[in-house]
This record gives structure tokens, sequence and C-alpha cells, in this order.
């Protein structure tokens, strides 16, 4: 049974790279913050030394956590403990296919969904950023399910090169 993408050709390109990067924490607005938090958090506890610019990021913690203890809210806790379980097993970003194109298609037109390149050259512009072996038939789907418009290549008939 084939389960429902949260990819949308109809959702905005921020929206579907939020999903790629979040996953299911992607409608959360705490997520950009935790995920960063909890991915460039030092190794060792003697890393972390009270009163110097470190202050700075255990505050934004407490801040997080100790709103959520007050509220009696679980859901922070639970999105550090996701974070820090994606960071560890590199599950982040959830989407690396997705989130590389998306990434490659802000650099290149911004918001726009209509790419000023053809697909296969799109997507040797991701397999260098990404540093993956990307097969072409499962690029051209991810591209549809992003909902990406790339140029026609007259060469082939404005078809997706089928062998990379």
């Amino acid at each position: 049974m084939k389960t429902k993408t949260p990819f949308s050709p109809e959702q905005s390109t921020g929206k579907n790279f939020d999903v790629a990067t979040w996953g299911k924490h992607a409608a959360n607005p705490l997520a950009p913050l935790v995920f960063s938090e909890v991915a460039s958090w030092p190794k060792a506890q003697s890393d972390v030394k009270l009163g110097r610019i470190e202050d700075a990021r255990v505050y934004s913690l407490l801040r997080i956590l100790v709103r959520a203890l007050c509220q009696r809210d679980s859901g922070p806790f639970i999105l550090f403990a996701d974070a820090i379980e994606a960071v560890k097993c590199a599950d982040y970003p959830v989407s690396k296919l997705h989130y590389h194109a998306l990434y490659e298609a802000a650099s290149i037109a911004r918001d726009s969904k209509a790419l000023p390149v053809g697909q296969s050259e799109f997507r040797r512009r991701v397999e260098k950023r990404s540093g993956l072996k990307i097969d072409p038939g499962q690029f051209h789907r991810v591209c549809k399910q992003l909902g990406f418009r790339c140029l026609e290549d007259p060469k082939r008939g404005g078809r997706p090169k089928i062998r990379g």
C-alpha cells in the first residue's frame, strides 16, 4: 500500500522545504530552533562554559523548556527527543534528496517553481551539491512531487534524460 507523501506541488517551496528538513515536525514553529540547537550543541559537557557566550545558548533552551514545564506541555520535550535521535542517527534532514533539490532550486530561482535549467542539468547540480548518485527516474518523480518545471531539452524533444 502506497503511503501519501507529505510533499505537494500545490504547496510553496518553503513548506516543502520544511517537510524535507523536519519531517513530521514541519508545522511546529519550534522545529528550526530545536533542530539547529541540537545539531550544533557541543559533544562534551566540559565544552559548555558558563559565563561566556554559551550562556545565551543555555538561556534560549531554558526559555523553551521552562515555558513547557509551566504549561505542562510535553511537545517541546518530544521535539528535543526526536531531534536528538535524528541528529544521532544522521536522519537530519529527513528527506535528503528533496532537501538538496529544494536548496539547489532556491539558489537558482528563489521561490519560483519554474527553473531556468533543464532537468538533467538540475539533477547534475543536485548530485554535485549532495554528493549522491541519483537515478534519473527517481529524480523526475521528486521534481514532479515538488512541482518544479524545468526547461525542456530540445535535443530530446522535451523528454527527461533516461540514462545518466
